[in-house]
């Protein structure tokens, strides 16, 4: 294995080296010895009243190691670096597991809601999308080279939708939400979307505005406020809550 040459840190660089460290045992997959070993190495050049604080913190892996989810990260980080095309036979959960063959150049690997997602080109879709590492039966480095697409931003990419997911063929919506109390303080206290407007009203509720497309995911994202909620554009969300909300209340009812 090669070695790289000696990196000097000052005192904050190496904190939020091991801040970030910390966050990544939080995902299996992540080399948890090599990564503690790391973590040992930065933490042992510290004054000693820093170093016993980070390891009183209790730097632990809180994930089970993951050999298949590691080896699938390896794999798709080895394309990355070498601009190789991956052949992936992935297992699509919106169409109950149906398996697929895909042919991607990858760009990126993000970690995401316990998980990682691989970012490519899709051969077949002919569009940047993104794969869930879980999701991936095989993955097979190929001997094919690309190119990175040209004025692709992954921050851009991002910005464009709400979480990871994105809608094939969805439109940008304007969304406008009312949340009562309670709610209205979680959402007014975190940042959920890049260009998110907040409108404080004298009640204690909010207005929430934002543009962008309406998924699965953002779906969920609503639903979990329940009746703390009103769904004030578009019309399709509002409809989708009513039928999801009578629903849930047949099964409750039939149970």
């Amino acid at each position: 294995v090669p070695r790289l040459p000696s990196v000097n840190y000052s005192v904050p660089e190496a904190l939020a080296l091991i801040l970030a460290a910390q966050a990544g045992m939080n995902y299996g997959g992540v080399p948890q010895e090599e990564l503690g070993s790391a973590i040992r190495r930065l933490t042992s050049v510290f004054p000693e009243d820093l170093r016993r604080f980070i390891e009183q913190s209790g730097v632990t892996p809180a994930s089970p190691a993951d050999d298949r989810r590691t080896a699938l990260l390896s794999t798709a980080a080895s394309a990355i670096s070498r601009s190789h095309c991956l052949a992936l036979t992935y297992r699509v959960a919106s169409r109950g597991g149906e398996e697929t063959e895909r042919v991607i150049d990858p760009l990126a690997i993000l970690p995401y809601d316990k998980s990682w997602q691989l970012v490519g080109y899709c051969h077949l879709r002919q569009a940047v999308r993104v794969f869930k590492i879980d999701r991936i039966k095989k993955l097979d480095i190929l001997p094919q080279r690309f190119n990175r697409p040209a004025g692709f931003d992954l921050g851009q990419f991002l910005a464009s939708g709400w979480g990871i997911m994105r809608g094939l063929d969805a439109p940008v919506d304007d969304v406008t939400l009312l949340f009562r109390p309670p709610a209205s303080e979680w959402v007014a206290e975190g940042e959920w979307h890049e260009g998110e407007i907040i409108e404080r009203q004298p009640d204690g509720s909010i207005i929430y505005r934002a543009s962008i497309q309406v998924t699965p995911e953002f779906q969920r994202w609503v639903l979990r406020y329940g009746r703390m909620v009103d769904i004030i554009a578009p019309s399709h969300l509002r409809d989708w809550l009513v039928a999801e909300a009578r629903a849930i209340l047949d099964r409750a009812e039939t149970a």
